[in-house]
């Protein structure tokens, strides 16, 4: 039996011992909430933006090669089934999840330079490509504000040029929205949540450069946390076909060890978690185990029950509020 309620959620009555799960789909931001068991009242009134949790990344965090992703079953791991929001897109770069999370204006022109008082979609075109923030090959939306606008900002396929349009709000008058006029995420909710920080396996982090300005962008969605800032920052992890001695793998390893002495406990290597051995021990080649890959780049289930497990670990050393 279910039952709607005012906020989106539908709350499923189970077979077992009447226990009740709460599951919601999905967003304006595209993000999806995972299946958990509905908390009781006191529980639910003690509850702090901070007792959730949202996961930024590509193709590993959104799950593509697995059934269930690593914030799915993260849920089930923390404290009080916190509810993880996904937030993972695959194919991203590090500067578009910096940009979905609110940590750099896009600009867009607007078709005829205004929006609409009545709502009416307008189409846009996106000033700067390697900004495509809802870069995806299925249609995707975000809610913001364009020129001051609230409203839903749209992306059809393909994956690369596709068509964006704005759907603004209802207002009294027209929105004048000539030139390049940027688009704003409403990610503040999302600031003050537990923050899982996961990029940069879709940049170049072969040379100092491309890894530096990674790292920088890392360091802006870090900083633009509401204090006492809750994150973790997750480092990248090499391909199969990426063995110890190829620059892809040196690279990603320097990115790693910077990004370890930059945030510390706050920070988890994937390596240390998929390039081992079934026993624990490092693997020779420095690949990751084919028993918890589904592809060279993708994690299988197994793979993702380990990242859950580890980043689980990880939060609960340095206190996520419990």
């Amino acid at each position: 039996m279910t039952s709607p309620d005012t906020t989106g959620n539908i709350f499923v009555n189970g077979n077992a011992a009447g226990i009740t799960y709460r599951a919601r789909v999905s967003n304006d931001a595209g993000a999806h909430y995972v299946l958990r068991e509905r908390d009781d009242a006191a529980a639910v009134a003690a509850r702090s933006p901070q007792d959730e949790v949202v996961a930024w990344g590509d193709s590993i965090t959104q799950g593509i090669t697995s059934t269930m992703s690593y914030p799915y079953l993260l849920s089930a791991l923390l404290p009080h089934r916190r509810p993880a929001i996904n937030m993972g897109i695959a194919g991203q770069t590090t500067r578009m999840i910096q940009a979905r999370a609110g940590g750099e204006a896009v600009t867009f022109t607007v078709a005829g330079g205004s929006l609409s008082a009545a709502g009416d979609f307008a189409a846009l075109t996106l000033a700067d490509g390697s900004v495509d923030l809802l870069r995806s090959d299925v249609v995707r939306s975000l809610r913001g504000t364009l020129a001051g606008r609230p409203g839903v900002l749209k992306r059809d396929p393909p994956l690369d040029g596709g068509a964006y349009y704005f759907f603004p709000d209802p207002a009294a008058t027209a929105t004048a929205a000539a030139g390049s006029v940027p688009f704003v995420p409403d990610a503040d909710a999302y600031r003050r949540m537990c923050n899982i920080i996961w990029s940069g396996r879709n940049d170049d982090l072969t040379t100092s450069a491309g890894r530096d300005v990674v790292a920088a962008r890392i360091g802006t969605m870090v900083g633009r946390l509401q204090w006492p800032r809750e994150f973790l920052v997750i480092g990248v992890l090499n391909a199969t076909t990426e063995a110890l001695g190829t620059s892809q793998c040196e690279g990603i390893k320097a990115h790693n060890a910077s990004m370890a002495a930059a945030y510390g406990v706050r920070f988890l290597d994937p390596r240390a978690v998929l390039c081992v051995n079934a026993d624990g021990s490092a693997r020779a080649d420095g690949t990751p185990n084919p028993a918890w890959m589904y592809d060279p780049v993708h994690p299988n289930d197994a793979g993702q029950w380990r990242l859950a497990q580890a980043i689980a670990a990880k939060a609960a050393t340095f206190g996520w509020q419990q």
